[in-house]
């Protein structure tokens, strides 16, 4: 889970803009493809990359499917290999090793200022690793990912940044979405929620509950469904309930990919 200090059309251009993630992204020696077609909620993406200054280098081949609910405020983004029966699948880069992996993103706007990005995932491996070792190299690489995008979300959002023009010529129209997501209701609401001080939460985004993200979805796990009207919290009653993520509800939740009308 991460806090993101930007709107959250300028956070996912950041992720999204596959010429420009080499400016943050420093594993990468060369940017993402998109292969096939491509629009706002599908694309096949490929991408290398590169780690222990060229000794493991590693290939990805993703399809990406998009759900976005304008209305509520959120994206949510299923990430899963492409397999040899797929027509966009290439084979990997010569000296590479395809890593499978899946994974789940949900972009949640908070109001015009924020967003919470929360990821969960799964990574099989293509070669025999000591567990010590591996969970030293992902936290390494994680951390200093996460560190670099952060900031460059946050310098994103300037005047003449790198992503300005990305941003203002929104290829297919999914900037414009998510500045929906923005400044809807429900955003705005998230936006005004007052964090709580004797946590040490900064902002709104740092003081969104677990109840909060659950109420984004219906009660099934396996669909995206409207969310219900947000009842009024009293906090000296209301306690939120124990966090509902793991990497299969995530992964599940996420590649749904269709609303389905409540029971």
């Amino acid at each position: 889970r991460l806090v993101v200090p930007a709107k959250i059309s300028t956070a996912v251009a950041v992720a999204n803009e596959l010429r420009l993630i080499p400016k943050w992204n420093s594993f990468l020696p060369s940017p993402p493809e998109r292969l096939g077609p491509a629009s706002a909620f599908s694309a096949v993406v490929g991408c290398a990359l590169s780690l222990l200054g060229g000794v493991l280098k590693l290939d990805f081949l993703h399809e990406v499917q998009r759900f976005c609910d304008p209305e509520v405020g959120f994206l949510a983004e299923s990430i899963d290999p492409v397999h040899a029966s797929h027509p966009s699948y290439v084979e990997p880069k010569p000296r590479h090793s395809r890593l499978e992996s899946r994974f789940a993103r949900l972009w949640v706007a908070i109001g015009s200022e924020e967003t919470v990005l929360i990821q969960a995932g799964r990574v099989r491996l293509p070669f025999s690793i000591h567990l010590s070792v591996l969970i030293a190299l992902a936290r390494a690489v994680v951390r200093s990912m996460l560190v670099a995008y952060r900031r460059s979300a946050e310098a994103a959002g300037q005047p003449r940044s790198p992503w300005e023009l990305a941003l203002q010529a929104d290829e297919h129209g999914l900037y414009a979405l998510l500045d929906r997501c923005a400044h809807s209701q429900w955003s705005q609401r998230r936006a005004a929620a007052a964090p709580a001080p004797a946590r040490g939460q900064r902002s709104a985004g740092a003081a969104l509950r677990p109840a909060d993200l659950n109420s984004l979805f219906g009660q099934s796990p396996c669909s995206l469904r409207r969310a219900p009207q947000l009842p009024e919290l009293n906090p000296s009653v209301d306690r939120p309930p124990s966090p509902p993520w793991t990497s299969g509800a995530m992964s599940s939740m996420a590649s749904g990919g269709r609303r389905k009308s409540p029971r």
